[in-house]
């Protein structure tokens, strides 16, 4: 593995073991924050945490805090040991530090009309971050991923857009695009990859419908309608 990602949801003790895998096996860990109360499960020596992300309430918890500023609450983390630090704030954005260097990054603002259901936010911010840092991109920019991420998931209302390509924002994005002109860059892009995701599936229904019988047949309607309609959603359903 390239990487080892945990969130506080197991054991102290299971997360203790995973500190001394990383060690043993010099493999990159990274824990991410789950609530304030799954904190008590973070071990009190972190120096050989690699990585490390959460909010404010969960920073608080854990240091038994009444700091409000994310910057200073990142600080603490830098001075626990840990090698990267990610505080995040919801709207306000978030700080990151890593050795010395602490910096922000603002929120990325979207319209509340335009805003579907924020479940899963924090997931994608996560995800797309840890996607960046283990693809070798700076804090910086696997923060600005996380951002991305994060504000494209509250528009749909799927978990997981599959729409978009965070390589794709990602170009589009260095060239000085705006982020809305960079969204229908990623789903002109997508476009491709869904029918070529798809069309193979609907061939093999077509070809059941057309030699089977009776419940083959069924379920070669069945499955087609399930394509079809997934097509239609992940093309016109999710689009920003």
């Amino acid at each position: 593995s390239e990487y080892l990602i945990c969130d506080l949801n197991v054991s102290k003790e299971a997360i203790e073991t995973l500190l001394e895998l990383k060690i043993e096996l010099d493999i990159p860990l990274a824990i991410v924050g789950v609530s304030g109360p799954k904190m008590a499960h973070l071990p009190e020596d972190l120096t050989a945490l690699d990585v490390i992300i959460c909010n404010i309430d969960e920073t608080q918890t854990y240091f038994k805090t009444d700091i409000e500023d994310a910057s200073q609450l990142c600080q603490l983390w830098l001075d626990k040991g840990v090698k990267k630090v990610v505080v995040t704030a919801g709207s306000a954005g978030a700080y990151y530090g890593e050795g010395k260097h602490i910096a922000y990054q603002k929120a990325r603002v979207v319209e509340q009309t335009s805003i579907v259901d924020v479940t899963g936010a924090g997931d994608a911010f996560s995800s797309a971050l840890m996607y960046g840092i283990i693809e070798g991109y700076s804090l910086s920019e696997a923060v600005q991923l996380g951002t991305i991420n994060a504000s494209l998931t509250i528009q749909v209302t799927h978990a997981v857009n599959p729409n978009i390509s965070i390589k794709t924002i990602k170009e589009e994005l260095k060239k000085g695009a705006a982020p809305q002109v960079a969204i229908n860059a990623g789903f002109d892009r997508a476009f491709v990859t869904i029918l070529d995701a798809n069309i193979t599936t609907l061939l093999v229904a077509i070809i059941l419908y057309t030699i089977g019988t009776g419940p083959v047949k069924g379920f070669a309607i069945t499955l087609s309608i399930g394509i079809m309609t997934s097509m239609f959603t992940a093309i016109m359903g999710t689009r920003a």
